[in-house]
């Protein structure tokens, strides 16, 4: 009798467990499910970094170096360009000034990437190679939004 109990507490305790709903349980990923209470590898992220000159920099740089614009390359691909003509004392929003790298990170959650920050003089030759402003790696995170400052 005792056998017969204990075979059936396991069996309504493996019946109960397996009705957990599976899915996305991370608050961050794209596809959170907040039904799901067992997580099922399903969770898929992007993120986004934004780059930023602060005011002085790009006061030097327009008016001392005579530079207008500054391009930023990701992985060596141009993604966008920012006039120095920002006043940023601190980070600008997301897609609200500088330039924004959106990256669709898959089921990571998160990547490493390289940039380069490049200009041009503006007494320049527009075809004349770009000049090196500043080079490092960076991260994405899934689900968030992380500012970046170019010094």
């Amino acid at each position: 009798m005792t056998k017969k109990v204990i075979l059936i507490s396991l069996a309504i305790l493996t019946i109960a467990s397996s009705c957990k709903k599976k899915g996305c349980i991370d608050k961050l990923a794209n596809n959170y499910n907040s039904e799901a209470k067992k997580d099922d590898g399903s969770c898929t992220y992007d993120g986004s970094v934004v780059f930023w000159i602060n005011g002085t920099t790009a006061y030097n740089l327009r008016v001392i170096d005579s530079v207008d614009f500054v391009s930023i390359y990701v992985d060596n691909s141009k993604v966008g360009q920012m006039t120095t003509n920002s006043n940023y004392i601190v980070s600008p929003a997301c897609n609200e000034g500088g330039v924004t790298f959106h990256y669709d990170l898959g089921a990571l959650k998160e990547k490493t990437f390289t940039y380069e920050a490049k200009f041009n003089y503006n007494y320049e030759p527009a075809n004349t190679t770009e000049h090196t402003l500043s080079s490092s790696s960076f991260t994405v995170k899934g689900g968030l939004y992380t500012p970046y400052e170019i010094q």
